[in-house]
């Protein structure tokens, strides 16, 4: 009998300019989801590739890299989404290897963007819970 998965199937965008922190997430999410989870992981590594798939696929959550290079940061791309119409405004979650700043949790505050620390092989089931915690059922 094939075990049930108790993640929910969403279609999650993943920006990170790391294309080996990309492989770990999408892998950690995969092995802990199971394969009967059904949901959709889009890793992408450049600003431009995630705006097209957020237009393409209206995903549930987007969850990015605070530092995106260049000067750029994950409120820069928030405000970029925001400024695009899609069916269904998803929600947005940040990750860091490092605690933010309160400066820069501040600026996160007009989105409502949970942070998360980025996972490492010490926490991937922390870091499972709080990506997905916003899309389970309430108990």
């Amino acid at each position: 009998m094939e075990k049930t998965c108790l993640l929910p199937p969403i279609k999650l965008l993943l920006l990170d300019d790391s294309e080996p922190m990309l492989g770990f997430i999408g892998a950690l999410i995969r092995q802990m989801a199971g394969p009967s989870w059904g949901g959709q992981i889009f890793p992408v590594a450049t600003l431009e590739k995630a705006v097209l798939l957020y237009q393409k696929q209206s995903p549930d959550l987007v969850l990015s890299d605070f530092y995106l290079g260049a000067s750029l940061t994950a409120v820069d791309f928030f405000k970029l989404l925001e400024s695009i119409a899609v069916p269904k405004k998803p929600k947005f979650m940040v990750m860091s290897a490092d605690q933010l700043l309160e400066t820069d949790l501040k600026r996160l505050e007009p989105f409502s963007a949970q942070f998360l620390k980025k996972p490492t092989i010490q926490n991937p089931r922390e870091f499972i819970e709080g990506l997905f915690s916003p899309h389970l059922p309430k108990v």
